[in-house]
């Protein structure tokens, strides 16, 4: 651990955090044995109170290192916890991550990087490694780097232009001008927050050479929760800028046309054959991404992508046709 005594830093890190014992020191440790000066990151710490032992690991690191801080989110809402460090963050350019995760060695100096290569982007993000140990989280990390596996590049090798990131680096005129995380949305706040920014013309960018490793869902049952979340939430950005993509209306005919396709067995029986081959194809063209996958997690994989996708529309469809906002 390093103590520099300096208070002029170029990166702030915000973590907000949530019970997070089994990880949140292997996070500290990737962050304070990175390839760039360690004085020059401040590492912001806000936490929801946790109940196991994340606050005594993150004291224990403040002890040895000033520049690690811990602040309370008593609300313990993910917003409240980012909006925190934002406020307090002193650091010319802000990264959010999040506890579970690992940075690499050269992740600020690629950020760096990132911004060189798009000048003129505000935002930078990179790729999300997704890493598992289990049988089944295996299989998850290997649905999402299909290209039916997420709405958004953030987990493919793609470099350019995009809508929103994960985990993104964000210069500090961008946070002064598009201010605060929407506090009313448990899940969804960083879409929300990188489509505000791009509608006042700040420019996302995604640079692969950023490397973010993700510990994904392990059971079904989180998985469903998870994108059922992902959907609810979604449909509240949606309203809110009024351009929600499937009107009510439009969803209830599509379910009103599954209802007919069911009574006719051979037209839905082919087009469940249809889907589930377009979901192994998907699997077995990329499952080489992930390191430890292997043929035998092709039916887990199919499975979790069902699970992602059905869950994803559910929670759409619900929040959708909710009498409040989500």
């Amino acid at each position: 651990m390093v103590d520099s005594g300096k208070d002029d830093y170029t990166f702030s890190v915000v973590i907000p955090t949530y019970n997070e014992e089994d990880t949140i020191g292997g996070l500290l440790d990737s962050i304070m044995t990175a390839a760039f000066p360690v004085e020059e990151i401040e590492v912001i710490i806000v936490d929801g109170m946790s109940e196991d032992g994340t606050r005594d690991i993150v004291r224990e690191y403040s002890e040895n290192c000033k520049s690690i801080e811990l602040y309370d989110n008593p609300d313990r809402h993910t917003p409240e916890g980012i909006n925190v460090g934002f406020e307090v963050s002193t650091g010319e350019t802000l990264v959010l991550v999040g506890g579970h995760s690992t940075l690499p060695a050269d992740f600020f100096t690629r950020i760096q990087e990132g911004f060189t290569a798009a000048p003129d982007a505000g935002v930078v993000g990179g790729v999300m490694q997704p890493t598992a140990s289990t049988y089944f989280g295996t299989a998850v990390a290997t649905a999402l780097v299909t290209s039916v596996g997420s709405s958004s590049e953030r987990f493919r090798e793609y470099e350019g232009y995009v809508d929103t990131v994960s985990f993104g680096a964000y210069k500090r005129e961008v946070i002064d001008e598009v201010g605060l995380m929407d506090t009313s949305l448990p899940r969804a706040q960083d879409y929300e927050y990188n489509r505000r920014a791009r509608n006042l013309g700040i420019k996302i960018y995604q640079y692969p050479e950023i490397s973010v490793e993700y510990q994904p869902r392990s059971t079904p049952l989180s998985l469903a929760r998870q994108y059922f979340g992902y959907g609810y939430w979604k449909s509240a950005v949606f309203k809110d800028y009024g351009d929600y993509p499937l009107d009510p209306p439009i969803v209830a005919g599509i379910i009103a046309a599954g209802a007919v396709m069911a009574t006719l067995v051979t037209p839905l029986l082919l087009f469940s054959i249809v889907y589930l081959g377009i979901l192994v194809y998907a699997v077995f063209t990329e499952m080489n991404r992930i390191p430890s996958a292997k043929v035998a997690h092709i039916p887990a994989a199919v499975f979790a992508l069902v699970i992602m996708q059905l869950s994803y529309l559910s929670g759409l469809f619900v929040g959708s046709f909710s009498s409040q906002d989500p």
